[in-house]
């Protein structure tokens, strides 16, 4: 297998969990992903969002491979193919869920994504708003003003794209077709394993990305009537930076041009457009003819379908263009008028609103857990003797209860708020002090994943716990930490990390509460269970970290 590096990755480490904040910000975030992600494009697809790119691309792709050979279907060959499309954070079409096309909707989604999961929103409004990348979705640079505004944007979209196509025609085998073998890592969000660098078939990596901006081609352009000749190009950097002035910089985008459904007559000949054109785009880099004659084919098709009509300006309305009749639509903010200087609480002023409301809640729980321990600390030391409590007469003493029993059993059930998952655990339990216990655990931990349908089984925790009673406020409430180390063995094949590797589990929970319900029973709250199944430790290691609310029955000990 001959594998590279792609020269444009950047680095990118394993998957990693967000902080513990976060759970109490979620009816924000849950607000902000019904929005939807930051996008400047045909929407890719989210649990929220329909995923116009990946429709687009499939129907081009299908309608390849009936007339071409070369697109034939590509079979997951290895574990870690079918571990990587078993984990995908969208759903395939049942006639595409081979490797080829797989990579090719991978490598369209990574122009807007850059390995980043689509519920990531901070980190990919830094990635949509990059102005050096703007040509990867055909829009205008900031530099892109009239009166050369339209023809220099496409100028830089068709490069870009013929860049791409270049590539991708490296990665080609002796017989013309696209090369199973020959493989390049594309930082992909898979659901459950997180930010990984995936190692895919080269062609349709990049591929995927020319098609990416060629699809953009038609949402980021006023065009003549029935989707005819580019009138104008679209700007997406001067409405973030609120200083948009169409006269000189262009029309602005507007998101009601990226939507495939329920479309009214002008964007439904529009989709149909672009699905032509991006199936001509493969056939034309997929043969026949050697690469100079492919890329002239590219070229042609190119010039056809993002060809420049002049004469449209804002002084016009740009041609008076029925595009510009759509309202301006960021982040699902509807804004009417064309002059634009703000707009208002999109992605990055709610995410900021977030971060100020989750430091706030951060700083009146630090406070509150202050509170709760110093007040343990003042009951401790009364009960040590050591605290300023008047004397009192020595009580009448009691005859001391039966002692309950040294040893007792455990049986625990939870769910984590972050990294969605579930724990079902039993284990034993050994009385050593009046402060301190023991035990061993073994848990059942299944995955979830926000992104798709269904269960994966996750892992089996094995682990002893040690448990630090501390002195409590009444007969029947006290209050415990807890700390677990053992292993923890995956389940399930998952991309870099087949089933059955087993490496280290650790947990914690600071302070849990504790009720005495008899003579020998306690119902235990863990409510900030932290735990880190972390199953693969060597090569790229690989951990599910879980902030979970556990709820548990103790008998005895």
């Amino acid at each position: 297998m001959m594998t590279r590096l792609r020269p444009d990755v950047r680095a990118t480490g394993p998957h990693s969990s967000r902080r513990l904040e976060v759970a109490l910000a979620l009816p924000a975030l849950l607000a902000l992903l019904l929005i939807g992600p930051p996008s400047h494009a045909y929407t890719v697809g989210t649990p929220f969002t329909g995923g116009c790119h990946e429709l687009i691309t499939e129907t081009a792709l299908r309608g390849a491979r009936g007339i071409t050979p070369a697109a034939a279907p590509m079979p997951l060959a290895t574990d870690d193919d079918q571990a990587m499309a078993s984990d995908l954070p969208f759903a395939m079409a049942s006639d595409m869920g081979d490797l080829g096309a797989i990579t090719l909707v991978l490598g369209v989604r990574d122009n807007d994504l850059k390995g980043l999961l689509p519920t990531d929103l901070a980190n990919l409004a830094v990635v949509q708003g990059d102005p050096t990348t703007q040509n990867q979705h055909c829009l205008r640079s900031l530099s892109e003003s009239e009166p050369t505004g339209t023809p220099d944007a496409l100028a830089d979209c068709k490069s870009y794209i013929l860049g791409r196509v270049t590539l991708a025609l490296t990665y080609l085998a002796a017989s013309g077709a696209p090369d199973p073998n020959a493989r390049v890592d594309l930082p992909v969000g898979l659901a459950i394993r997180g930010s990984v660098p995936v190692s895919l078939p080269g062609f349709y990596v990049y591929m995927g990305e020319a098609l990416h901006a060629f699809e953009d081609g038609f949402s980021h352009t006023y065009r003549a009537p029935d989707a005819g000749p580019v009138t104008a190009s679209l700007t997406w950097l001067h409405i973030l930076d609120h200083d948009l002035d169409e006269a000189v910089d262009g029309p602005p985008h507007t998101s009601v041009l990226d939507e495939c459904s329920s479309l009214d007559p002008l964007r439904t000949v529009r989709l149909a457009r672009v699905e032509e054109a991006s199936q001509l785009l493969l056939l034309a880099a997929l043969g026949p003819g050697d690469s100079a004659l492919r890329l002239a084919n590219v070229g042609a098709v190119l010039d056809e379908y993002l060809a420049y009509q002049p004469g449209c300006t804002a002084a016009n309305g740009w041609c008076h263009a029925p595009e510009h009749a759509y309202p301006l639509t960021i982040d699902g903010c509807a804004m009417h008028g064309r002059k634009v200087h703000g707009i208002g609480l999109g992605g990055g002023s709610a995410l900021a609103a977030i971060g100020l409301a989750l430091r706030r809640r951060r700083r009146r729980a630090l406070a509150s857990v202050a509170a709760l321990v110093m007040a343990q600390g003042t009951l401790a030391r009364a009960a040590d003797g050591t605290g300023d409590a008047a004397p009192t007469c020595p009580p009448t003493q009691p005859p001391a209860p039966a002692a309950p029993p040294r040893f007792g059993a455990y049986v625990a059930y939870g769910a984590s708020l972050d990294n969605t998952a579930m724990n079902v655990s039993g284990g034993g339990r050994l009385w050593l002090t009046p402060g301190w216990e023991t035990g061993l655990d073994v848990e059942f931990n299944p995955w979830f994943s926000t992104l798709t349908a269904g269960a994966r089984p996750g892992a089996l925790n094995v682990y002893g716990t040690l448990i630090r009673r501390w002195p409590p406020f009444t007969k029947s409430f006290g209050l415990r930490s807890t700390i677990h180390l053992g292993t923890s063995t995956i389940l399930f094949d998952l991309y870099g990390v087949p089933r059955y590797t087993t490496g280290i589990y650790l947990g914690a929970n600071l302070l849990g509460a504790e009720w005495k319900v008899g003579r020998s029973f306690i119902v235990v709250l863990d409510p900030a269970d932290v735990a880190l199944p972390a199953p693969q430790l060597a090569g790229t290691p690989f951990g599910y970290l879980q902030y979970r609310i556990t709820v548990g029955l103790q008998w005895g000990a």
